[in-house]
Order: structure tokens, then sequence, then C-alpha cells
């Protein structure tokens, strides 16, 4: 008899046990939130079209035709709408996710010190997110615009944190360029020339507008094969990974990977 009670009393425990952890994990959340807030913004749908259609940074201006042919459109006016149909409202489930994501990451660089990047710098940028559903705009690639880190909801997965981190360095990269420098030059990076449209490399919004080689002389880029059905059929050299894409976007990989 007394067996039973015991039992019963231990279920009973075991499941209060189990509600307060879940409600202080929520109230940690929201205590993260509010202090975390004031460096972290959740842009709209409304607010993250805005910024993308103004096209303050001039992409628009580096799509050269097969850039205009991948992404299935003919003018910027088709391409605007492919982001109107794209861009849409975090839900706080993912509010929260993020900011678990963003807490752990600014744990992490808070003591990274590299030449050519400053952990606590890094950590002192805004995160100013938005967020697009769907493939029809940039194929659901993540990228940043100006300081703007867009993300694709299907991205919000294990690897996650990586990509959070790969975008802010490309923030970090167009807010501190002299770092950038830093980066180029003790790695052996040197400018070749600017981009052209009969170079076929793939318009990257997350990159300058120049070819750079290594000290072997090895151009990076990303061109386009032949016919490329969207914005992913391209080859990279001199090795076939994004990594050889761009030195912007090889520091951005090296970082994500610390």
């Amino acid at each position: 008899m007394y067996w039973k009670i015991i039992f019963a009393l231990l279920l009973i425990a075991v499941y209060y046990k189990q509600q307060i952890q879940s409600w202080l994990q929520t109230f940690q959340i929201q205590e993260n939130y509010k202090e975390e807030n004031d460096n972290i913004i959740f842009l709209s749908k409304n607010d993250l079209e805005n910024i993308l259609i103004s096209d303050n940074d001039n992409f628009y201006s580096r799509l050269y035709k097969t850039d205009y042919d991948v992404r299935k459109i003919n003018d910027i006016s088709e391409y605007t709408s492919k982001i109107r149909n794209s861009v849409t409202d975090f839900t706080e489930n993912e509010k929260k996710y993020i900011l678990e994501i963003i807490s752990r990451i600014n744990d992490k660089f808070e003591n990274v010190n590299l030449p050519w990047l400053d952990g606590k710098k890094f950590n002192q940028l805004k995160w100013k997110i938005g967020l697009v559903k769907g493939y029809e705009y940039e194929n659901g690639l993540c990228h940043t615009r100006n300081d703007t880190i867009i993300i694709q909801r299907d991205k919000l997965n294990h690897n996650f944190s990586n990509t959070m981190i790969h975008e802010k360095v490309h923030v970090y990269q167009k807010m501190y360029p002299d770092d950038v420098e830093i980066f180029l030059k003790l790695n052996n990076f040197k400018k070749i020339r600017k981009i052209t449209e009969s170079d076929r490399i793939r318009a990257n919004m997350d990159i300058d507008d120049w070819i750079y080689a290594d000290q072997n002389n090895n151009e990076y880029k990303a061109v386009f094969n032949k016919n490329p059905v969207d914005i992913q059929d391209v080859t990279f050299s001199p090795c076939n990974s994004q990594i050889c894409e761009h030195p912007l976007e090889k520091m951005a990989i090296d970082i994500s990977r610390l």
C-alpha cells in the first residue's frame, strides 16, 4: 500500500520538476530577450521589403544578363515582385530560437581576437535580421544587404549557428573594411581586375566588384556554367567549393568554422 503512495508521489514530483524547468527556461529566454533586445532587430516583412527594394547598396547595378536569366526575371520590377512574394514575419518561436543562437555566438566571440576580426567589435554590431520564405527570391540563399542579414525560413536548422556567424562576418566586412585589408594582405590576396559581364561571374551581394588571385596567381571566382538554370549553377575555382568564390567568402567561412 505505502509503496504505491510513494510511487505516485515520485511521479508527481518528476512531473512538476519538468514543468518548473520548462517555466524557468522560458523565463530565462524572456529575460535574455529583454537584455539583448537593444542589439537585436527582427525586421517586419514590410521593413525588409523596403530595405531590399530600395537597393541602397546598388546591388541591382551589378546584375548582368545571365544574372537576370537565372533569376527568371526580365527587369527589376519582376525582381521586386519576387521580393514582395517572399518577405515574411518571424513567429515568436523563431525569434526565441534565434535569440538562443545569438546568445551562444556572442559568448563565443567575446574572446576572439584575430588580426582581421575583433570579437568585441563583432559583438557590438547590431543583429539586424529579416526573414524570407520559399525559394523564389535568391534561390533561398542567405545573404546580407548592407548591415541587414537575410535568412530563409528553411535554414533554421542544426547548422544555423554557422550560417548566422557567416552572415554576421559579411556585415563586419562592410563595417570594417580596414580589417578586410589586413585579411587580404596576410593571406596574400591581390586585386586583379574589376568584374565585367564577359567574366560570367555570379552576382553576389556579399562580395565586392573585384576578381582576386592568391599567391599562386589562382583567381577566386564562381563562374556560371553553360546554360545555367539557377544562381547556384556555377563552378568555383581554384577549388570547387564556395570557399574559393571570393576572399570575402573565404574569410566568412573560415571564421564560421572557428
